[in-house]
């Protein structure tokens, strides 16, 4: 007589087992996609962090550099001006001596995706008569991978004083003309770092602003810009 198999003591079909592997497959992938999405939001964090700390940094120097306008003689601070870039004569030193006057440009580089700083160092003459070199003494990059804060925005905003009813809420247009430059007192800087210049970077970029008055500020004058003599 031949024993029969009990129900219990026979393997699984090949129809169970196909169940279970698709089961334990949809577990698995379900597995996978939560790492992957954990992954991505660490990196993309991360990649913020990183970007804000560059963007930061870079937004030091600018304000540094803004802050630091000075008259050169009757010349007044902003030599040209437009949405990319800002040409203006600087003295960082502690204030005793005016031939340390620079010439400095804040430039962002929209081909490269870079913001740099260039120092024209005087060569000689006697405040306010100081001669400059026709090329930059120096050259700095301030930030890689910088972008606008959003498309088409500029880098520079100029305001003026609104004599009517004060503020320097007037927004001057680019390039400044002369009498615009003469008049500017407050400059906003906006852009952004990115991890990489793709365009799926955008998610990730880490956005910056700052405003900057120009010294020297009379908003009793005509124009309400710096007082240069």
């Amino acid at each position: 007589m031949i024993a029969r198999v009990r129900k219990d003591e026979r393997g699984f079909t090949l129809v169970e087992l196909l169940t279970a592997m698709l089961i334990g497959l949809v577990i698995l992938g379900a597995g996978l996609a939560i790492l992957d999405r954990s992954w991505n939001a660490s990196a993309e964090v991360s990649d913020r962090a990183a970007g804000l700390a560059a963007a930061r940094s870079a937004m030091a120097q600018v304000a540094r550099d803004l802050r630091s306008q000075v008259c050169l003689g009757a010349n007044t601070p902003i030599i040209y001006g437009d949405q990319n870039r800002v040409r203006f004569y600087a003295n960082l030193s502690d204030g005793s001596s005016r031939n340390a006057v620079e010439i400095r440009e804040i430039a962002y580089d929209a081909s490269a995706r870079t913001l740099v700083e260039r120092v024209w160092r005087p060569t000689g003459g006697t405040y306010p008569n100081l001669t400059y070199p026709a090329q930059p003494t120096a050259t700095n990059l301030l930030l890689e991978r910088a972008w606008p804060a959003s498309s088409g925005a500029p880098i520079f905003d100029y305001y003026a004083w609104d004599t009517s009813n004060g503020g320097a809420t007037v927004r001057l247009g680019t390039p400044l003309s002369a009498s615009d430059a003469a008049r500017t007192i407050r400059i906003v800087v906006s852009f952004q770092a990115r991890p990489s210049n793709r365009p799926s970077a955008a998610q990730r970029a880490a956005d910056i602003q700052n405003e900057v008055f120009v010294r020297s500020a009379d908003n009793t004058s005509a124009t309400g810009g710096p007082s240069c003599a």
